[in-house]
């Protein structure tokens, strides 16, 4: 595949998946960040964020694969503005825990949650994205974009994969 056979996506935090040549928009979803108790983290204060829906419409096959997001310019290092989530999916739903606070118990702390953190690599694409590669199992995935121009932090805008 050459640079730029590919359009950039055509705003902040959306991201295609680059598939046999072509660009398949990932889901939009609408991302909430919760706090309530977890009894896998023995905790009243976890942090996770959730979205609706067992699983995303967008499909692709377990492995390597090529996604282009969409940012403010791409200077940044991707590794400090994208992060792509694996999330746990329910009958209704999918989520990711993001952190616990027990600092008000004898003998725990605050914690955040990493093990559900997908590595990848990245690298400029065109004049404001990136070209992510990454190696992905069976699952439903989410990717966070750091936008600095949102406001609300409570409510997120996702882009949303799942893989068979």
């Amino acid at each position: 595949m050459k640079a730029q056979e590919i359009a950039e996506p055509e705003f902040v935090g959306e991201a295609v998946l680059v598939k046999d040549g072509t660009a398949i928009p990932l889901d939009k979803e609408d991302g909430r960040i919760k706090i309530g108790v977890s009894l896998a983290h023995n905790s009243w204060n976890t942090k996770s964020l959730a979205i609706d829906g067992k699983a995303a419409t967008c499909r692709t096959g377990a492995g390597n694969v090529t996604l282009i997001v969409k940012a403010v310019d791409n200077n940044s290092d991707p590794m400090a503005v994208i992060t792509i989530y694996s999330l746990k999916s329910k009958s209704k739903s999918r989520k990711v825990d993001l952190s616990s606070d027990n600092s008000d118990q004898l003998f725990h702390s605050s914690k955040t949650y990493t093990k559900d953190i997908m590595k990848f690599t990245g690298k400029k694409y065109g004049k404001s994205s990136y070209m992510i590669t990454t190696n992905l199992k069976a699952g439903e995935y989410a990717i966070v974009f750091k936008n600095p121009n949102n406001v609300d932090e409570k409510n997120l805008l996702l882009a949303c994969l799942g893989v068979d």
